[in-house]
């Protein structure tokens, strides 16, 4: 019977979620070598007028404008020491970590995104739990390189199956145990039914 082996590897390929997806939110960078594209450092008031991270003196200025506009925003917090990794909550070291941006959506984006005709406290909820959520696993996943897929091999190490673009190795892994599980059930029935042709056919020799 066909035996296979699962293995799960790094996708060196992988799209930045911020930049490729259709997100309802977007994105103000206070790093300086970090999403430095003019999109990513320029963020608008109710007249549509433009501001840079430059025009504010300090975080408490921007997170003032962002909620005076009525932006939903959470902040995002970067380690960075041998490596980057971001999140929603504050990291302990102060040498190597501090402020990476903010997350903001207008009233418009989060009522197209979940739908709705008024931004009730539990579409708020929603929208602060979703942009949490892609900071958190998604985002911080691309960042700090933990972006897989997986590879299923059979007895002569030729693939029969894989995927990639998982933002965190338990997906992976998840999927690629539910293929090779598809995969060997399906043998687990040939082989059966094999087995079963074989016995007919000494039957009939008897």
């Amino acid at each position: 019977m066909q035996t296979y082996n699962l293995k799960i590897v790094n996708d060196n390929d992988a799209e930045c979620p911020l930049r490729a997806w259709d997100n309802y939110f977007s994105f103000l960078s206070c790093h300086r070598r970090y999403y430095t594209e003019s999109k990513f450092k320029t963020i608008y008031d109710n007249a549509n007028n433009s501001f840079s991270q430059d025009d504010f003196d300090s975080l408490d200025e921007i997170e003032a404008f962002l909620s005076k506009q009525g932006y939903i925003w959470v902040k995002v917090y970067m380690y960075s020491h041998s490596g980057d990794t971001i999140s929603t909550v504050p990291f302990g070291c102060h040498f190597d970590s501090g402020v990476f941006g903010y997350l903001y959506a207008t009233r418009e984006q989060i009522l197209d995104a979940f739908g709705g005709k008024r931004l009730t406290a539990e579409l708020k909820r929603k929208a602060l739990e979703g942009m949490e959520s892609f900071v958190n696993e998604t985002w911080d996943a691309y960042i700090s390189g933990e972006v897989y897929g997986y590879e299923i091999l059979d007895e002569n190490d030729e693939s029969v199956d894989s995927c990639y673009g998982f933002y965190g190795e338990k997906y992976a892994k998840q999927e690629g145990e539910a293929v090779l599980g598809a995969l060997v059930a399906e043998e687990t029935i040939k082989y059966a039914r094999i087995q079963t042709n074989m016995a007919y056919i000494r039957a009939l020799e008897a």
